[in-house]
């Protein structure tokens, strides 16, 4: 099957589709020490940076299926549990 799109046609043929689920959670980290100059307020001191807690967010792909055809409606669908 061909689709107009403009002036140029698009061979529906060989599409592909990729159906992705990504979580998305924001997690307390602890970043590692860090050997740095100026420690104590004397410029010519070394010394570890103390270790900083911080809030990251992090993606993990936990799903992911290539298809050469999909039912769009049976996705959504199922994604919105109906």
């Amino acid at each position: 099957m061909q689709e107009k799109n403009g002036d140029r046609r698009i061979d529906m043929s060989n599409a592909r589709y990729t159906v992705t689920v990504t979580e998305i959670v924001t997690e307390k980290r602890v970043l590692p020490r860090k050997w740095e100059k100026g420690g104590e307020g004397n410029p010519e001191n070394y010394g570890y940076a103390p270790e900083v807690e911080t809030l990251q967010t992090v993606e993990r792909k936990v799903y992911e299926q290539s298809k050469g055809d999909v039912n769009l409606l049976a996705v959504i669908m199922a994604v919105n549990g109906l």
